[in-house]
C-alpha cells in the first residue's frame, strides 16, 4: 500500500507516479467513478460554496487537470500527429477518454504513457535545489511538470485540461 513516505498522498492527488499504461488506467477508473459518485451526490443543499460535495470534487478535477500537466500524454499526441500528418503539428489534443479512442494512438499510448515520479522528500516543492537526487531523471515530476510550461506541448496540455474539465462540469444538472 501507498503510504505517506512513498508519495502515495501525492500519488492520487497530482496523478503522479504512474509508470505505465496500465497504472495510468487503473486511476482513471478510479477517478472517473469518484466523479461519477461525487456528482450524483451533490444536492440542492451542497451546491453552495464550502459544500463537502462541491468541495470533493474540486479536488478530483484538481486530479483530471494534473494527468495532462504531469504526464507525457501531450507529448505523445503530438509525436503521434506528426508521424500521421507529414510532420504537421496539432492545434489541439484530444482529452484522454477520447484519445483512447484512436486505436494506433493508443498503441502508442501502451507502450510509452506514464506520468512523473514524485518522490516525498525530493521534490521541487519541498526541494528547490535542482541537484537533488531525481531531479534529472527524464520522468521526475521536476521534468514532466507541465504546470507553468510556456512550451507547446505544456500549452496543448493546458487546454486539453480545460477541456475535460468543462465536459465534467457540463454533466451537473
Amino acid at each position: 500500500a501507498d503510504g505517506i513516505l512513498t508519495g502515495g498522498a501525492f500519488r492520487d492527488w497530482h496523478f503522479d507516479n504512474r509508470a505505465n499504461y496500465s497504472d495510468v488506467r487503473t486511476r482513471w477508473a478510479s477517478l472517473n467513478q469518484d466523479i461519477t459518485k461525487t456528482i450524483g451526490n451533490i444536492g440542492w443543499g451542497n451546491k453552495t460554496f464550502g459544500g463537502q460535495d462541491v468541495t470533493h470534487l474540486g479536488k478530483l478535477l484538481h486530479n483530471v487537470q494534473d494527468f495532462y500537466a504531469h504526464s507525457n500524454y501531450a507529448e505523445l499526441y503530438i509525436e503521434y500527429y506528426q508521424n500521421t500528418n507529414n510532420g504537421a503539428l496539432p492545434t489541439s489534443i484530444p482529452i484522454y477518454d477520447e484519445g483512447i479512442k484512436d486505436a494506433d494512438f493508443n498503441n502508442l499510448l501502451k507502450k510509452e504513457l506514464r506520468t512523473g515520479d514524485f518522490h516525498i522528500f525530493d521534490n521541487e516543492i519541498i526541494d528547490v535545489n535542482p541537484f537533488r537526487e531525481h531531479a534529472n531523471e527524464p520522468t521526475s515530476h521536476n521534468k514532466m511538470n507541465k504546470d507553468k510550461a510556456n512550451t507547446f506541448a505544456g500549452k496543448l496540455a493546458k487546454q486539453a485540461a480545460i477541456d475535460h474539465t468543462v465536459k465534467i462540469l457540463k454533466t451537473i444538472e
